[in-house]
């Protein structure tokens, strides 16, 4: 692909050029508050800022992402490869296809010549939700906790059963609706940052991504485990006990 091109989702078109940013350039170019230290690693750079803009209803949030020659490589583009923000774009797509709730997606363009290759990611962002660490932080009940478990086992399973693994499971990267379990909307739990999603071909191949949550989160008890993985497999309708889960979720991480 070459030039600049932008997608905009329906629900965001008017509001983007009222504002003039209806374009790959006003987006990349717009002033916007950053949220971390930038990423630069792959020979470019990766930043991620807030941008708040004024609609009838109120304050409407959105986080950008804007990336320039931070490529990755694909068996489809094995040599000159495509934006990580490209592949996060597809991966939330399909997901989606599957049921699976990650980021609602804002915008996409990517602005290709040689030698520099700009993307950029716009989501809306997840107001009225918190990360998993924060979530349990504020919720110590004991049976909200048992809810939670089971509902991201059932979350994990479903990505894994669908052919994909999240590749980078930290309690950041998993977000929780501030009422749950008493919220009601269809999509109380949200995968974020997909940038390192990938296909496997079995659901086992998904092992690394418990691995990763279960290490980096140590507010996940031996029983909220054991609830998690048995929601887990009952999910993916393999024969495994969870006993037997844990011990390859303990040999993936030796």
């Amino acid at each position: 692909m070459t030039g600049a091109r932008l997608t905009i989702a329906d629900a965001e078109r008017a509001l983007f050029a009222a504002r003039g940013l209806d374009s790959f350039e006003a987006l990349w170019s717009t002033a916007a508050a950053r949220v971390e230290a930038g990423n630069a690693a792959r020979g470019g750079s990766s930043t991620v800022a807030l941008l708040e803009l004024e609609a009838p209803e109120g304050t409407r949030r959105f986080y950008l992402k804007r990336q320039r020659n931070f490529n990755c490589r694909t068996p489809r583009h094995w040599l000159g490869g495509i934006p990580v923000a490209q592949r996060e774009w597809c991966a939330i797509q399909a997901l989606a296809r599957r049921g699976i709730a990650t980021l609602e997606i804002a915008a996409y363009g990517r602005h290709h010549r040689r030698g520099d290759d700009r993307a950029l990611l716009l989501t809306r962002a997840l107001d009225g939700h918190q990360d998993l660490d924060a979530w349990l932080h504020d919720h110590p009940d004991r049976a909200a906790r048992s809810r939670l478990a089971e509902t991201v086992g059932a979350l994990i399973a479903a990505l894994h059963g669908a052919g994909w693994r999240h590749g980078c499971l930290y309690p950041k990267h998993l977000f929780i609706a501030r009422d749950f379990p008493a919220r009601t909307a269809a999509n109380p739990l949200r995968l974020i940052d997909l940038e390192k999603c990938k296909r496997i071909r079995r659901p086992r191949g998904g092992v690394r991504d418990l691995d990763t949550l279960f290490r980096h989160c140590p507010a996940l008890d031996a029983t909220l485990r054991e609830q998690l993985l048995a929601s887990y497999i009952a999910g993916l309708g393999v024969n495994l006990d969870t006993r037997q889960l844990a011990e390859r979720v303990a040999r993936n991480k030796r």
